[in-house]
């Protein structure tokens, strides 16, 4: 890029503090709430916002600065021809970064299958046991209960630390096929929204090419700005 005299544009997710690069055109592409993981609350007013979501946009932001990527691969984590779906049984709990969600919930833990990070050990076998379970209980707005549901298998989202009752992507998924309380007509609300997220995100994986276009034209137009004192302190 310096041979070529060519400033390049930096993307940063929004776990990432400051301007690290010391980039002079920085995109900040936010995946969840600013600071709720790690990273700035705040950023600096050069930085152009782009959000996954949109709950997740800033005040003042229009949708031309929504970038959905679909993150589900959907040649496995689908509920085509699924000899298991007049019959499934048993409950699967995801605890996540939650790490406390076992003992908070005992009730849970001893009646449901436990998902970690090292099981199932690949996506295939967690295809396979979503479509052949009832529901998965999680505690944050994760890509998990996105793959149980698109499997047929509703999730119930407790609220933690880690979810305040708004699941990411609401403003393009609604809640079809999402419980936020361990009740039974809320369970079968859930259930009866499953087609539609399948539906839904089946419209979503074809709008996001329109969006990547819009996201590259808008950000190869961007200015490149002078390092302010943050930035330069973000580098050290």
């Amino acid at each position: 890029h310096e041979q070529a005299g060519r400033q390049p544009i930096v993307v940063y997710p929004e776990v990432v503090s400051g301007n690290p690069t010391k980039a002079r055109s920085v995109v900040r592409y936010l995946l969840n709430v600013p600071g709720l993981i790690a990273g700035d609350t705040e950023f600096a007013d050069s930085e152009m916002i782009f959000a996954y979501g949109e709950h997740l946009l800033p005040k003042g932001a229009g949708a031309e600065r929504i970038l959905f990527l679909p993150p589900i691969d959907t040649s496995l984590f689908n509920n085509l021809d699924n000899a298991y779906d007049s019959h499934r049984k048993g409950w699967l709990i995801y605890p996540g970064r939650h790490t406390h969600a076992l003992q908070e919930h005992p009730e849970l833990a001893a009646r449901c299958t436990l998902i970690t990070n090292e099981w199932p050990a690949t996506p295939q076998e967690m295809a396979e046991l979503f479509r052949r379970s009832e529901g998965i209980y999680c505690f944050s707005s994760t890509a998990t209960a996105l793959e149980a549901m698109l499997c047929g298998c509703p999730a119930v989202v407790l609220k933690s630390p880690f979810f305040d009752g708004t699941p990411l992507g609401v403003g393009e998924f609604g809640t079809h096929g999402l419980a936020f309380e361990d009740a039974p007509e809320a369970i079968e609300h859930a259930r009866s929204g499953l087609p539609i997220v399948q539906q839904k995100y089946a419209d979503l994986q074809g709008r996001f090419w329109d969006q990547l276009a819009s996201f590259i034209e808008q950000t190869q137009a961007m200015p490149c700005t002078d390092l302010q004192p943050d930035a330069m302190q973000g580098a050290a």
